[in-house]
């Protein structure tokens, strides 16, 4: 919905995260930026790919990349 577009894109910086199993996008994460602080959002895995530690690898990389780009706080 373009409500939600507007949303997902409102941050002045973000970085977005999946994992893929084949063609299908199977685990996803939204970090956002702004002022030294760092927000996790918009995580979601595929009911049939639960409980396999891919939203433990979706939020370590989107925490790397905050720390990368010197959020201070996440």
């Amino acid at each position: 919905a373009p409500v939600a577009r507007r949303l997902l894109v409102s941050a002045p910086r973000q970085v977005f995260a999946s994992v893929l199993d084949g063609d299908a996008t199977v685990a996803v994460g939204r970090l956002s930026l702004s002022r030294g602080w760092g927000g996790i959002t918009a995580m979601e895995v595929a009911a049939s790919h639960r409980r396999r530690g891919l939203a433990r690898a979706v939020l370590a990389a989107l925490a790397r990349e905050a720390t990368r780009l010197h959020a201070s706080s996440l």
